[in-house]
């Protein structure tokens, strides 16, 4: 059976009722029961026959009674669960904060007020809040400088960040009131992306894009300039909305004409396939999450009976035991302790987990420096990595481990991880982890404690069921759809004792509930920090509830449709234009073709040709270095591996038309001409002309005769004659016009004689 067919709208294993079961029966009495003659209704043959069939008739029926459980077994056999509920997301922006430096953590509650009640979200990051503003922010591009102060000041108005062909050395410069010596500054940028398709994605892959054009930030300094030390940078170098952060250089000049102290980001080199338009450049923000934690709730107390079942008082948002980026929530801690304790001689935890790493991702972390954050393919490379390790039963040894808090456990737990079940060591995998790395991997998973006599808390485990249980295995099972916790019944897994205290900590999170609009007002709910006060200036987004049965059954039918192994030529362009995090207009595979000797067949070579996503305006988008590499990059993970793969942008043949057009009378030439140059160039465009309207072919030659067809059809021609076409040199062709297979045309200036007609 197929994984579609799986997942049916009306199942039906067996459609058999209690007469089909009794006449197949009969029916089989000549092949296996010669002797048997009697088939009446009074042979007792035949009574146990019907009785046999009554019984199988139930089981039948019990077979089709599929529930969410079954089906939720079922999409673990294809690697997937129905999903959580996601929280929203907002930046909040802290104003008017005096001349005090404060401080927020990662972790602190903003609350707000919808309606009657409150939403709690909490701070993803760390902030020192400064008493400062941009009060200038300057575009220069060839000698030309635009203020755009005015309109990153108001809510609706856009400005281009490099203006609008952002060439190589154009520069962005933000001018700040007052000097911060020694503090961190968060400059947060949010573009303007509503006029552009949303980005690219396959599946659940992570998004690793490598930007074309290069940035480097800059300050002045003895009036020379100096490059500024840039410790993360989440907007990809202006290619999304995020942050830039970075320490303040304490020898930054001061602009004593303009009163400012000025802070520059120029482009070193590459271009843009899509030019970054800014909305809002803001200080003093940082993201927040519509998060409450729920620390030890009390469910109760144990009975000290078999199959205890114990209710969670809220929905958990996550149950999660795999890692994810958004778990580390210091990177630079946890690749810095890696890098430094896991080349030590001696055994070490960190030595320990290295060793697990493939050769070119500890290369990866050796090279990477300790004071920048990681990029996105180091990031996913070590989660990856991570998350094999939580499979591996023999991560822990005494000796690697033994600097290692372990209290809350039991080593006895630890030495009979081989016999464990699955869910089990990877739980107490986490745990390690989590423990070798102290406050810098998030747990994002429902953790049950039991107190014990001596007041302290033990850790219990989640698993899926308790065949594997023994009477002394501190399991439980959690049942989502209801919430409940299943402890075990003494033989497989250990009963609670009585009055012993059951204690629950997790995440809640309001869904779509947390999607507040933007403008609302937040206020830091932490003793100590009074008078702040916050707002978010965009919408929050992200929230979502909780996936349906039937919503995971659908998603696993598409899943199960998704291309995921590039065979065919139609593979090789739809994985392009899915390529997560990139917007792809247009892809075309060629087979067996090098475009270096392109008149030689190169058998299992693949060129890829890739047109970027562009804003109005630009005719021939193409794409940059970074672009075509992360392309390259998605395709390499997916192609046969014996495929060599070729990632390049289109080249443009310019088809400039020339022609006389004999007009009737009465009309006039000038619409003529208009018209007649408006439906050339829509046909002739590279990304929506061609004989469909959706672009031209990669290759297709152009003909006199298509042209001479568009020219009649303008209203008020007569017809054209003396048609030819003009290439990029000025050489005049008669003829058809050819074009390579990695090309498009795109439309000139065309020249027409006007001819009015004489009658």
């Amino acid at each position: 059976m197929g994984l579609i067919d799986a997942f049916p709208e009306n199942v039906n294993l067996d459609d058999r009722k209690f007469d089909d079961i009794v006449n197949e029966a009969r029916t089989l009495l000549a092949r296996y029961g010669k002797e048997w003659t009697d088939y009446n209704f009074s042979d007792p043959g035949i009574t146990f026959i019907e009785l046999f069939a009554w019984i199988a008739e139930m089981q039948i029926y019990q077979l089709n009674r599929v529930t969410d459980a079954n089906y939720r077994k079922f999409l673990k056999l294809v690697g997937m669960t129905p999903a959580f509920a996601q929280p929203a997301r907002a930046d909040i922006t802290f104003e008017d904060v005096g001349n005090n430096n404060v401080p927020i953590n990662a972790g602190m509650q903003v609350i707000t007020e919808k309606g009657n009640g409150k939403i709690i979200f909490e701070t993803e990051e760390n902030l020192t809040i400064v008493p400062g503003k941009i009060k200038s922010i300057l575009t220069t591009f060839d000698t030309q400088t635009i203020d755009n102060t005015g309109s990153n000041e108001k809510g609706d108005v856009y400005f281009a960040a490099f203006g609008d062909a952002a060439p190589v050395d154009a520069t962005l410069k933000l001018g700040f009131d007052n000097s911060f010596p020694g503090k961190e500054i968060r400059i947060t940028f949010i573009l303007y992306e509503e006029d552009l398709e949303p980005a690219g994605n396959h599946g659940n892959e992570p998004s690793a894009v490598f930007p074309s054009a290069t940035l480097i930030w800059e300050y002045s300094a003895m009036g020379k300039l100096k490059p500024l030390s840039v410790r993360k940078d989440t907007t990809n170098a202006l290619t999304r909305s995020g942050r830039v952060i970075f320490d303040w250089p304490s020898d930054i000049d001061k602009d004593e004409e303009k009163s400012a102290y000025w802070i520059q980001c120029r482009i070193l080199e590459g271009s843009y396939e899509i030019m970054p338009l800014v909305s809002k450049i803001l200080l003093n923000t940082i993201s927040a999450v519509q998060i409450e934690r729920i620390i030890r709730e009390d469910l109760g107390k144990g009975k000290g009976i078999p199959d205890q079942v114990v209710q969670l008082k809220n929905d958990p948002y996550i149950n999660r035991i795999d890692f994810a980026v958004e778990d580390i929530t210091d990177w630079p801690g946890l690749l810095n302790q890696l890098k430094e304790k896991g080349n030590l001689v001696d055994p070490g935890p960190e030595k320990k987990i290295l060793s697990f790493f493939e050769q070119g991702t500890q290369d990866c972390i050796n090279r990477w420096k300790g004071d920048k954050e990681p990029d996105e393919v180091l990031k996913y490379a070590v989660i990856d990595t991570l998350n094999k390790i939580l499979n591996i039963r023999e991560l822990y040894d005494l000796k690697s481990f033994k600097s290692v808090d372990l209290s809350q456990l039991s080593e006895k737990i630890f030495q009979k991880m081989e016999f464990c079940p699955d869910l089990e060591v990877r739980t107490l995998n986490r745990f390690l982890m989590e423990a070798v790395f102290p406050n810098k991997i998030e747990k994002n998973r429902l953790v049950i404690q039991l107190e014990k006599m001596d007041g302290e808390s033990e850790y219990w485990y989640e698993i899926e069921d308790f065949e594997l249980s023994g009477p002394e295995d501190t399991h439980y099972i959690f049942n989502q759809e209801k919430n409940q916790i299943i402890f075990g019944n003494g033989l497989n897994g250990r009963i609670p004792l009585d009055s012993q205290q059951i204690l629950a900590s997790y995440k809640v999170t309001l869904g779509p509930g947390g999607n507040i609009p933007g403008g609302q007002n937040f206020l830091i709910n932490e003793s100590g920090i009074s008078g702040i006060k916050g707002k978010n200036m965009r919408a929050a987004t992200a929230g979502k509830a909780a996936e349906t049965m039937d919503d995971a059954k659908n998603r696993a039918k598409n899943e199960c449709r998704e291309i995921y192994r590039s065979i065919t030529s139609g593979d090789y362009e739809y994985l392009a234009i899915h390529t997560p995090g990139l917007r792809v207009a247009r892809a075309k595979a060629i087979p067996n073709y090098n475009p270096d000797i392109p008149l030689i067949k190169i058998p299992d070579t693949v060129t890829l040709v890739a047109v970027p996503y562009m804003r109005e305006g630009n005719i021939t988008p193409a794409a940059g270095e970074g672009f075509l590499q992360t392309i390259s990059r998605h395709l390499d993970q997916h192609r046969l591996i014996t495929t060599n793969i070729i990632v390049i942008s289109p080249k443009y043949e310019k088809i400039t038309i020339s022609c006389n057009i004999y007009i009737k009378k009465g009309k006039s030439p000038k619409d003529i001409i208009e018209l007649t140059k408006k439906k050339l160039d829509q046909f002739l465009s590279p990304m929506k002309g061609g004989p469909d309207g959706t672009g031209w072919p990669f290759g297709r030659a152009a003909y006199p005769s298509e042209i001479y067809q568009i020219i009649d059809e303008v209203e008020g021609v007569d017809y054209a004659t003396n048609l030819s076409f003009i290439d990029d040199k000025g050489q005049h062709y008669k003829g058809i016009i050819k074009i390579s297979p990695i090309s498009l045309v795109y439309p000139g200036e065309h020249q027409f004689k006007i001819i009015e007609a004489k009658l």
